[in-house]
């Protein structure tokens, strides 16, 4: 996904690393962290964020940014792997299949980042949104 400089800096800066010139090799590990996590500044917009471990070493600060992110991200609707006993959700874990709206699909498969699918539990009314070349190329079971 192409971003401008200008995002980028924007980015860095809603996560306290503005005006950073530096190799992110020179950079505290908070500062690391913090720099990994700006992508998430610059990927509100896409469907489906995995995160793993996403407050470990980050200050308060750092910490409810981070929470205010994901906190919006899940408003949108976009939350797959919180456990929801209440709707007998366990949350996905790896290896898991779902089911994700093809607009989503769609969404996401136009920012460069759809996810695999499983053609043969594909409904073919998909192929109203989404081109077939492009399902095939994402298939799990064709590739």
């Amino acid at each position: 996904m192409p971003v401008s400089t200008d995002a980028v800096q924007d980015a860095l800066a809603r996560l306290g690393l503005s005006g950073m010139d530096h190799f992110v090799k020179r950079l505290s590990q908070g500062q690391r962290r913090r720099a990994a996590l700006a992508r998430l500044v610059l990927s509100e917009s896409l469907p489906l964020w995995l995160l793993d471990e996403p407050y470990a070493a980050l200050d308060a600060a750092a910490t409810r940014l981070v929470g205010e992110l994901i906190d919006g991200h899940v408003a949108r609707g976009n939350d797959l792997v919180t456990p929801r006993p209440d709707l007998r959700f366990r949350g996905l874990k790896h290896g898991d299949r779902w089911c994700l709206h093809v607009l989503r699909w769609v969404e996401a498969w136009e920012a460069g980042r759809a996810p695999r699918v499983v053609l043969e539990a594909t409904h073919e009314n998909v192929l109203k949104y989404a081109p077939l070349s492009a399902l095939k190329r994402h298939a799990l079971d064709l590739n």
